[in-house]
């Protein structure tokens, strides 16, 4: 059985999607604000599989940017330190 090129682009969307997409925890990195006092949390922090599923949620229903943001004011609330940017770790 042959696999046209569209196909096996399709398989590997699929694939991608599949896995960036999934509802286990994750980790992210993460840049502070460390402009005021105190020691700031790890530069990498695990995010519960509960955060990862609502983010896939808000991402669906109101687009990636908002649940950017969603995650970003999540890790500020429980850490009390001010997200400047974050991406998910491979």
């Amino acid at each position: 059985m042959k696999i046209t090129k569209s196909q096996l682009q399709q398989i590997i969307k699929e694939a991608i999607e599949e896995e960036m997409g999934g509802d286990g925890s994750r980790k992210v990195r993460v840049e502070w604000d460390t402009d005021g006092p105190g020691e700031a949390p790890p530069e990498v922090v695990s995010v519960h599989a509960d955060s990862v599923s609502e983010w896939n949620q808000i991402k669906e229903e109101e687009g990636i940017n908002r649940a950017d943001q969603a995650l970003e004011d999540m890790l500020s609330d429980e850490t009390g330190w001010l997200v400047m940017d974050w991406n998910w770790v491979d």
